[in-house]
Parts: C-alpha cells; structure tokens; sequence
C-alpha cells in the first residue's frame, strides 16, 4: 500500500532512507487526477490546478482571478468534493 512506512533500525549494510516511500505520485495517481480534473466544471479547473499541481497560494490565485480570497476557499472546497477527495461535511 502506498504511503504505509515500516521502521527499519540502521545496520551496516542497510540504509534506512532506501526504503522511504517516493514523494512522486504512482502512475494510476497520476491518472485518477487527469481524469477527476476533466470532470469539473471549467470555472473551478484553472484554481484547483493552480493550487495543487503549480503550488499556488490562495492568495495568489485570488490575485490572479481578481476575487476574494474567500471565493478561492470556496472554489477548491467545491472542487475537492467534486472529484472525490471531501464529502460535504468536511471542510
């Protein structure tokens, strides 16, 4: 399972990092993203990509789409639960 960590005690021939899971996403990881971003709607597209693929602040997405920080916050909630990663009692 991705993401799962053992504890491995350092040994003379043995490197703990070598087992640390890799930061870059698997390729069905990749895969389910293309396909939940295609799924939403164009107005929330362009931010839910900015925030989390370029690394976007909200604030500078705001800046970028002349609104409210706020308007952000609200667009990414509603992206997220769109594509499956909140249901809509989370925040």
């Amino acid at each position: 399972m991705e993401g799962m960590h053992q504890r491995l005690e350092p040994a003379e021939n043995v490197d703990p990092l070598d087992y640390v899971a890799s930061p870059v996403p698997s390729h069905g990881a990749r895969v389910w993203v293309a396909k939940a971003i295609k799924k939403l709607p164009s107005k929330l597209k362009a931010p839910f990509i900015q925030y989390h693929r370029l690394g976007l602040t909200q604030e500078e997405i705001a800046a970028h789409h002349r609104v409210d920080v706020r308007t952000v916050r609200n667009w990414l909630k509603e992206a997220a639960i769109a594509v499956g990663l909140k249901g809509d009692d989370h925040d």
